[in-house]
């Protein structure tokens, strides 16, 4: 299951969130989870291309139960915190691909202007939702025509 999705600056401000849960509040505050995020991009050198998979442009760490996937986009990192083996690194690099076609039409022009603000839009929400329903809808589809087989 994917639980939440983050935008966050290079300087570590998260300036996008949303939760997926819709039954459960975030335990966690974006705000103070980004500067986590922060440390652990610091951390792994997400920016070396060497910690790429697969050429794809998508990190990950496991922790227990957790996964959590980086994408660096130019001044940002987009990051999904989902249950482990949610989907693969093939789909979550389709998934982040497609929000970033969405992020440079959408906002890049508004964060060229003022790098300091926070995104707030309902439009947005929908569209980071449409693309994360669809892609958990083709897994579950695979999933189940290989247990078929």
């Amino acid at each position: 299951m994917i639980k939440n999705f983050y935008i966050i600056n290079k300087n570590g401000t998260c300036i996008y969130y949303i939760n997926f849960d819709q039954y459960n509040k975030p335990k966690n505050d974006p705000n103070i989870v980004s500067g986590f995020f922060s440390s652990v991009i610091m951390f792994l050198s997400i920016n070396d291309p060497k910690s790429y998979i697969n050429d794809y442009k998508v990190c990950y760490l496991e922790w227990k139960k957790e996964s959590i996937y980086f994408y660096e986009f130019q001044d940002y990192y987009f990051i999904f915190d989902s249950d482990k083996n949610s989907l693969n690194i093939h789909e979550w690099n389709h998934i982040f691909n497609h929000i970033e076609q969405i992020f440079i039409i959408d906002f890049i022009p508004l964060l060229h202007k003022n790098h300091c603000i926070v995104i707030e839009s309902r439009e947005f929400d929908q569209k980071i939702k449409n693309i994360v329903s669809k892609q958990q809808k083709i897994n579950i589809l695979r999933n189940i025509r290989k247990k078929d087989k």
